[in-house]
Parts: structure tokens; C-alpha cells; sequence
């Protein structure tokens, strides 16, 4: 889910010690974090899917600008050999 930025104190807290691995029918207010109770306010009752569909857009979309800097680099590389490779074959086309 979301982490917490350094900028932003309003959402830092510590986990439990620990997690509850069965929801309970009932939740009660007071065994939810503020921050928790805070994203529940601003998003509903949805805010786990909304924030884990939005955790998983946002991780699709670095996947692919991740590939696209390689293949970008790789394209850069293959070009400075190619330029070196005229200038030296051609090194009087520098000079105009």
C-alpha cells in the first residue's frame, strides 16, 4: 500500500506489532491508526483497492519508463560509436 514520504508527518506512524491475518466482523474505532482512520475518511471504505489499484498503476508505469531510459541509453550508446566511428573515417567533415 502507501508509504509515507519524509516531508509528510501527518501520515508517520509505527505498524502494530501485530498484523491480524482474520478481519474481524467488527472493527472498532479505536484499534484503527489515526492516518488509517484518515484515509478511510478521504477515500471510503474502498481505500484498500483504490490505493493498491493505484500502487499497482503507478508501479506498471516506472516498470515501463524504467525500459524505456534502457533502451533510450542504449540507442544514445549505439550512436556516440557510430559519430566516433565517422569522425574517424572522416575526420575532414569536422572542419566545415
Amino acid at each position: 500500500m502507501a508509504h509515507s514520504s519524509g516531508n509528510n508527518k501527518k501520515f508517520r506512524h509505527k505498524r502494530p506489532k501485530k498484523i491480524p491475518t482474520v478481519i474481524p466482523e467488527v472493527i472498532n474505532r479505536s484499534d484503527i491508526t489515526p492516518a488509517s482512520l484518515e484515509v478511510l475518511q478521504h477515500f471510503g471504505m474502498d481505500a484498500p483497492n483504490l490505493l493498491n489499484n493505484y500502487c499497482c498503476a503507478l508501479e506498471d508505469s516506472l516498470i515501463q519508463t524504467v525500459q524505456r531510459c534502457s533502451q533510450l541509453l542504449a540507442a544514445n550508446k549505439n550512436l556516440e560509436a557510430q559519430l566516433q566511428e565517422h569522425e574517424v573515417t572522416n575526420p575532414k567533415s569536422q572542419e566545415t
